[in-house]
């Protein structure tokens, strides 16, 4: 599935900076893949190197489980065309490769996400409940994100109690879902030190997307289960760099959800999976033709 909405290859809003970091992304929900190239990368994702699923719970008064799979792909791009503006290598290393990660979600009820949404706010007296997840792009330190505990989608183990907490005490659901509605970093500044306050580069962005739509027709077009709703690439490594690839890959996955009367937030992590033993055999040698676009998000001091 190609998404439903048109593509986004940006992640606009940085909430906080110690020093003039500049944040380049490419990151983008509703789309299965970037469009250029789009075939190679859901050849190589149906292949993924690495896989990891976590379970969450979707409304507050379910005891019905829902899966966020993350899957990440060593991909060859060879015609790429830019990158993030790294001096020593102003065209891309050689034999360019990517890794790309995708965020599948799926449901116990099956059909699609707006129906699934739906089902959760009949089941809550009909009331509406906003549906709205916070994309956060980030690259905590290893000794952050080596301390997830890959067992649940429970961000504590690798952020701590009182980080997460201070947190989702501060979350808003609206039924705009707006990016505002998560909360700026001075809420959450010394519950949270020891983890975004140690994030490599001393930045991080989040934007906000609906998840789902209880309101919308029956006949709009929406994500169906086990399908993918997001995914990010990585900056541009040489072919064999199993370092940089190391790098994706132990990347913690941090989301924020505001759905079925709640706010949480969810983790996620592919490093402490089994590699695919037969990705190798069968990974896809297609060439994905792909301009990394580098975007300057606004910076906030």
């Amino acid at each position: 599935m190609k998404g439903t909405t048109a593509l986004l290859p940006i992640l606009s809003t940085l909430l906080h900076s110690t020093s003039a970091f500049v944040n380049y992304v490419t990151f983008d929900a509703n789309s299965s893949a970037p469009t250029d190239g789009y075939q190679t990368f859901r050849a190589n994702d149906r292949a993924a190197n690495e896989t990891h699923a976590v379970s969450f719970s979707y409304a507050s008064n379910s005891n019905q489980n829902w899966t966020w799979t993350l899957k990440t792909s060593d991909v060859h791009m060879p015609n790429i065309t830019g990158t993030n503006l790294d001096t020593a290598q102003p065209n891309g290393p050689a034999n360019p490769h990517v890794a790309f990660t995708t965020y599948d979600f799926s449901w116990p009820q099956g059909g699609s996400l707006n129906d699934a949404v739906k089902q959760s706010s009949d089941q809550n007296n009909g009331a509406y409940a906003p549906s709205c997840m916070y994309l956060i792009w980030a690259q905590f330190p290893l000794n952050v994100s080596a301390k997830y505990d890959p067992s649940s989608s429970d961000c504590t183990s690798a952020l701590g109690e009182a980080c997460v907490n201070a947190i989702v005490g501060n979350m808003t659901a609206s039924t705009r879902c707006e990016t505002n509605d998560f909360p700026p970093y001075f809420k959450y500044r010394d519950e949270c030190a020891d983890s975004f306050g140690a994030i490599e580069g001393g930045g991080w962005a989040t934007q906000a997307y609906a998840f789902g739509n209880a309101t919308a027709p029956s006949n709009q077009t929406s994500l169906q289960s086990g399908q993918t709703w997001a995914w990010t690439l990585s900056d541009p490594y040489s072919a064999g760099n199993s370092s940089a690839f190391g790098t994706a890959t132990e990347r913690l996955h941090v989301v924020g959800l505001s759905s079925g009367g709640q706010n949480r937030l969810l983790c996620n992590r592919v490093a402490d999976r089994v590699e695919n033993a037969g990705s190798s055999a069968v990974r896809i040698q297609g060439l994905a033709v792909v301009s990394v676009i580098a975007i300057v998000a606004a910076i906030v001091m």
